[in-house]
């Protein structure tokens, strides 16, 4: 009973300090939206992060449409080529493979943008 009641005590205390941390982000928060505003620099450093954002969808997007040519090669290379069992066999593998990174791409891209909203 008494190290239930010291676990209780532990959790409290840690959830007490979590609350206070919050509230204190939440200040610097307000504070530096704030001097934003005020502040020519820091204004400068957020069209940078602005920029930075933008470069990095755009070169993700570049690289989605580059992986979806590929697999539209490799699909018609799969249909219309003459390719031999163990050929198409590799072609599939390697179209699982494309198809994976397309994956990791398109939700890289989309945390990319939601974190930017």
């Amino acid at each position: 009973m008494e190290d239930q009641a010291n676990r209780d005590l532990i959790k409290l205390k840690i959830e007490m300090e979590i609350k206070k941390n919050q509230k204190a982000m939440l200040h610097r928060l307000k504070y530096l939206n704030e001097m934003q505003h005020k502040n020519e620099f820091l204004r400068e450093i957020a069209k940078d992060y602005n920029r930075y954002y933008k470069f990095i969808i755009d070169e993700k997007k570049k690289e989605k449409a580059n992986i979806e040519k590929l697999l539209i090669y490799l699909d018609n290379l799969m249909v219309e080529g003459d390719l031999s069992d163990t050929m198409l066999k590799r072609a599939e593998f390697q179209q699982k493979n494309i198809l994976r990174e397309l994956n990791r791409v398109k939700n890289s891209l989309d945390e990319i943008v939601s974190s930017v909203e």
